[in-house]
């Protein structure tokens, strides 16, 4: 029998017992701050900006880091990697001279909610310290990936009928419920994920597969 159907019939069999009501465990285990990124600001107009470690935008590391045409053609940013970093209204080529701020974990809901502020390498970018897991539903085989740490809200109490809150990083959007049939009048709305792998991608990879990327709240 197949893994996917094995564990449908287990969330079938807790549906239907006695006291169960609908529910499995599933919901949310906490704080998911669990990837490692980069605060910059730029030393000549202020302006902020994030990029994954250990990915190294320090106009002090390195003389091109601080050379407009260089960032133009080898950084882009997160939301769309084609489009390059704005530049610097203080500098006549418009280069920024990052300063390295602070190093802290965040979260893929709160990457989102600052998107546009992130920096990723086109070129030069080693693997990126955060963890990223390619995931695959076990009802309707929905594919995609995750940072590790984000438990997709599959965690506690969770309602079978009412499926949790997954987005899209390139997005934002809402994904799409699960429904698949366990029983005549009965469906599974809520996508049971399985790990299938993890790697570290270079921040390129990441932007490059973001429209697959989910995350939770």
């Amino acid at each position: 029998m197949k893994f996917w159907l094995k564990r449908l019939l287990v969330v079938a069999m807790m549906l239907f017992a006695p006291g169960m009501g609908g529910h499995v465990q599933a919901a949310d285990s906490g704080d998911e701050r669990t990837i490692p990124v980069i605060r910059w600001e730029c030393f000549s107009c202020d302006k902020q900006f994030f990029s994954f470690e250990p990915d190294d935008l320090a106009g002090k590391s390195k003389a091109d880091n601080k050379d407009g045409k260089y960032q133009k053609a080898n950084w882009g940013m997160l939301a769309d990697i084609s489009k390059s970093i704005p530049p610097c209204p203080m500098v006549g080529d418009g280069g920024h001279f990052l300063l390295l701020k602070e190093k802290f974990n965040t979260s893929a809901f709160i990457i989102r909610a600052n998107i546009h502020q992130y920096i990723v390498l086109k070129s030069g970018g080693g693997a990126i310290k955060a963890k990223f897991q390619r995931i695959k539903c076990t009802g309707c085989d929905m594919e995609g990936y995750c940072f590790a740490g984000d438990d997709l809200d599959l965690f506690g109490a969770l309602t079978l009928n009412a499926a949790p809150d997954l987005y899209n990083l390139k997005t934002g959007q809402k994904n799409s419920a699960c429904k698949v049939k366990l029983a005549p009048g009965y469906y599974l709305y809520v996508h049971m994920f399985e790990q299938k792998s993890v790697s570290n991608p270079s921040s390129s990879q990441l932007a490059q597969n973001l429209q697959y990327v989910w995350y939770s709240d």
